[in-house]
């Protein structure tokens, strides 16, 4: 949805995660990782095959990456995927399942990923696929 790309618009993880609450089926992993040049722009609520999930917006550049989270771990998720220009990638963490979805190239989405996947493990929200 091109005009809905953004419900709350913030840089700051403490306005963007609590914001979730009551939008969404699960509590995403938000930070700002700018000086990694993934610069938090805020998220939305929206729909993934009928289910509630969170969406947290990144800018890289140009280019802007959609990562959704839904609750339940989905078994069947490819590790990656590149169709028509557009850079998926899919993991489990704890009890919910993520897709990082941009335009970018695959190996620049999967440096947010890794970035998501450290601070979730971390926090105890699962561990990267690759354990």
């Amino acid at each position: 949805m091109p005009t809905h790309l953004i419900d709350v618009v913030s840089t700051d993880r403490h306005t963007v995660k609590p914001w979730f609450a009551g939008h969404a089926d699960v509590s995403p992993v938000v930070a700002d990782f700018e000086p990694q040049g993934y610069q938090l722009i805020g998220g939305r609520a929206d729909y993934l095959d009928h289910q509630r999930s969170a969406v947290v917006v990144y800018q890289h550049g140009a280019h802007v990456i959609n990562v959704f989270s839904w609750a339940g771990k989905s078994r069947a998720l490819p590790s990656t995927t590149n169709p028509q220009r557009v850079s998926l990638r899919f993991w489990n963490s704890g009890i919910s399942s993520t897709a990082a979805v941009s335009d970018t190239a695959q190996d620049e989405l999967q440096g947010l990923v890794r970035l998501l996947q450290d601070l979730g493990a971390r926090d105890g929200r699962g561990k990267p696929p690759w354990k």
